[in-house]
């Protein structure tokens, strides 16, 4: 007898465990989940790194002490006044190529035009449109009236 009723104790105190356990796993499940975490307390914070994409002095600061903050969220502004001198001296590096570039091609167009009046003098004929040779026909060929002496 005693042996059933140490069974029946057991089973007894099985069936709670189970159920407790039922009832907490449903519960869980029954809760909305969310990607967020929350924790009280305070935190000592000594030393933050952050990071920003250029080097810098921080001009101003738009969040505050304890103030929850997003991914992405602007909360401080490095001062601008490097960046632009750099911008400034980049621009004028530019501005600076710019001008030999157009130097380069003035001299170019003239080097090409002392060309054409030396071949002009040296031939004795006008230098004509392109692809043709000493203003004669785009064929190559003698212009009207000339003739073309063959040796025989």
């Amino acid at each position: 007898m005693k042996t059933v009723a140490k069974a029946v104790v057991l089973l007894i105190i099985a069936a709670s465990v189970a159920a407790f356990l039922y009832q907490r796993e449903q519960k869980k499940k029954s809760e909305p989940v969310s990607d967020s975490l929350t924790y009280y307390g305070n935190i000592e914070i000594r030393r933050v790194n952050l990071s920003f994409r250029v080097a810098g002095k921080i001009a101003e600061v738009f969040a505050e002490e304890g103030e929850s903050l997003t991914k992405g969220q602007t909360f401080a502004k490095l001062d601008a006044e490097p960046l632009e001198v750099d911008v400034q001296l980049a621009q004028a590096a530019l501005d600076q190529a710019r001008h030999r570039q157009k130097r380069r091609q003035s001299t170019r167009i003239r080097r090409v035009a002392v060309d054409a009046q030396r071949r002009e003098s040296a031939f004795g004929e006008s230098v004509g449109e392109p692809g043709t040779l000493g203003g004669g026909n785009a064929s190559g060929g003698p212009r009207g009236g000339e003739s073309v002496g063959r040796a025989g």
